[in-house]
């Protein structure tokens, strides 16, 4: 995802997200400032716009959607929604993209890896194996860039294969 946020009506500063990788890209008037991967839940990454101190913070919302806040000298700017700046006291850590909500399909994949730390009755592995299929079917549902078939392709894939990796883990652990 891009987020984009102008300054004093003069810099403009872009922060991309990889919504199925950790990298994180930032651009400050077209020039790339930061370019890293990141496994953490959140991050600061400092930099300087004209001269003043900056930060930009990313993470996860609790709806799941990246989320970003840019402060220069401690005072918040505001995202820039859809090419129009944004009017003062608007929310700055608002993600530019508009919240989708779950397509059906999506619940029942999502559903689908919920349901391997249960039927395995618990357990830290097969629970790290339903939530990252779950977490990866809600991201892939709501992709907007994809078709709808390749959505739920992509989601009945991640299904599937964490149920296979659940069946190996199975399979290792009775010999």
């Amino acid at each position: 995802m891009r987020f984009r946020f102008v300054v004093a009506g003069a810099h403009v500063v872009e922060v991309e997200l990889g919504l199925l990788t950790a990298r994180e890209v930032v651009w400050v008037d077209g020039t790339v400032v930061h370019d890293a991967t990141s496994m953490r839940l959140s991050n600061e990454i400092p930099l300087r716009i004209d001269g003043k101190a900056a930060t930009v913070k990313v993470g996860l919302g609790w709806n799941l959607l990246p989320t970003v806040r840019l402060t220069v000298e401690g005072r918040p700017i505001a995202l820039e929604p859809k090419g129009k700046v944004a009017p003062s006291g608007s929310r700055a850590d608002a993600p530019l993209a508009v919240a989708t909500p779950l397509p059906l399909w999506g619940i029942a994949c999502v559903a689908a890896c919920a349901l391997i730390p249960i039927v395995t009755l618990g357990g830290a592995i097969p629970a790290g194996i339903g939530a990252a299929g779950a977490i990866t079917c809600i991201r892939l549902a709501k992709a907007p860039r994809w078709s709808t078939s390749r959505r739920v392709a992509g989601c009945v894939g991640v299904a599937l294969v964490c149920w296979l990796l659940l069946a190996v883990l199975v399979g290792a652990v009775r010999r």
